[in-house]
């Protein structure tokens, strides 16, 4: 029960992703066929067509996923995981067609362009699709089965060897990278540069694509669009200004490939939680850094001519700098054993007793105790004030205030017993000096006050 309600929710998942792009989709294909075409029973065919596709790919994404969760069971329990999630898709898959059947109707309904004729062949359409999905998730399934007991790649992922993903071609064991170039028309000779750079890429052993490869695909300009980009392993992306205001979106018009592409792009680094190892941005001389869509903005980018032997290194998994092989751990001896504390030093010492400043040295630095000794005698005449008025503890207040001041202004922060110890010699030098008898009040203990952001 549990891996039913996995591979559910593992297919909702996808579908949800899925589903938007077939709607960005299917905005694009009313624009490109207008308005007249809604009364079209082949423009509705192409809608819902563009709706079961949305659902395909949810369910090629699910079983890859749980391909992945099921890889270490054992062989009874990896039967046991198939056979119920098999069930469980079935379900997912038939209730999905059903769905989009449905919005395709109440979408025409809303146009007003219903009719019997059309609801029945759009009716059988889906019923086909849906036991094209259904005999499609069977063998799936068995091509994972067979392939686990043979103990092969799977051949429906790409197997990831270091940066590169790649996959075999079973007439050829030569390793395969697939890779689309993604740009917009800016001029003749962009295309041309684009061009150069694809012939070469394919000379260099790179299966590269690109439009101008094509005239006219059979499914549409933006199914294979869609197509070229998830089938690739790497998509480079020719950055220019013009292609960077399609790509999000900023102007309208010529140039709704790159648009598109932009759209598909964005979607798959959200599906993917935003890692990417797919889309590496391009500038040709001309372009700047500026140019880079902001969602590629992190990535590793490449000026051409200049970086192309850096990117053929990163396409080929090939690095300019290998990694030493891991060595062993070395055997370090261990340090000799500290001296025992003595119990004396354990002992929790006594509060110190007021000391000259000549011994503060062992508390203060010597620059700030040449600074307290030069305070101590500015304090001189204040503190007579001090010890000649009635109002000793306001007088003491406004003495120790200032002197605080001066402390922070000589940028001297002390501790709290060692302030009160200066304070306490100052003071009695100062009755010494004045061969006045000690005061009736205790000196405070004050922390200068730390100096606000300069």
């Amino acid at each position: 029960m549990e891996v039913a309600k996995l591979a559910s929710l593992c297919f909702e998942t996808a579908l949800n992703d899925a589903l938007e792009g077939a709607r960005t989709l299917a905005e694009l294909e009313r624009s490109r066929l207008g308005a007249a075409s809604m009364f079209s029973g082949v423009y509705w065919a192409r809608i819902l067509s563009i709706q079961i596709d949305a659902v395909e790919r949810a369910l090629l994404s699910a079983l890859n996923e749980l391909t992945d969760l099921s890889g270490k069971l054992p062989d009874a329990d990896y039967e046991a995981f198939w056979s119920e999630a098999k069930g469980a898709l079935q379900n997912s898959i038939s209730q999905a067609v059903r769905v989009a059947f449905a919005s395709v109707v109440q979408q025409m309904q809303s146009m007003g362009s219903h009719s019997t004729g059309m609801d029945l062949a759009l009716s059988e359409s889906a019923g086909q699709r849906t036991a094209n999905l259904l005999a499609d998730l069977g063998k799936h399934i068995e091509k994972r089965r067979l392939t686990r007991q043979l103990g092969k790649t799977n051949p429906f992922d790409t197997v990831e060897k270091g940066k590169a993903q790649v996959s075999k071609d079973d007439s050829d064991s030569k390793m395969r990278i697939g890779l689309f170039i993604s740009y917009s028309h800016d001029s003749h000779e962009h295309k041309s540069q684009v061009l150069d750079l694809a012939q070469r890429l394919r000379v260099d052993g790179i299966d590269a694509n690109l439009d101008q490869f094509h005239s006219a695909p059979p499914e549409g300009w933006p199914i294979w669009m869609q197509h070229s980009i998830e089938d690739a392993q790497f998509v480079l992306v020719i950055c220019t200004a013009n292609y960077k205001r399609h790509f999000e979106g900023r102007e309208e018009g010529r140039g709704l490939g790159a648009t598109w592409e932009g759209f598909l792009t964005i979607s798959y680094l959200h599906s993917h939680s935003a890692r990417n190892q797919k889309f590496i941005p391009i500038l040709f001389p001309g372009s700047s850094p500026s140019d880079i869509p902001s969602i590629l903005l992190s990535t590793t980018r490449y000026q051409l001519p200049r970086d192309y032997e850096k990117l053929y290194r990163r396409l080929t998994n090939q690095p300019e700098v290998v990694a030493e092989p891991l060595g062993e751990f070395r055997q370090l001896d261990p340090l000799p054993p500290k001296e025992p504390i003595s119990a004396g030093a354990m002992q929790p010492s006594e509060s110190p007793a007021a000391v000259p400043l000549s011994a503060l040295p062992d508390q203060v630095a010597n620059k700030k105790t040449e600074t307290l000794i030069a305070l101590a005698e500015e304090a001189e005449p204040f503190m007579r004030r001090v010890f000649n008025t009635p109002a000793r503890d306001w007088a003491r207040t406004e003495l120790l205030n200032k002197l605080a001041d001066k402390l922070n202004a000589a940028s001297i922060y002390l501790h709290p017993e060692t302030v009160q110890r200066v304070w306490k010699y100052i003071t009695e030098v100062m009755m010494a000096k004045a061969e006045l008898e000690a005061p009736p009040f205790q000196i405070a203990t004050l922390a200068p006050r730390r100096p606000g952001p300069r």
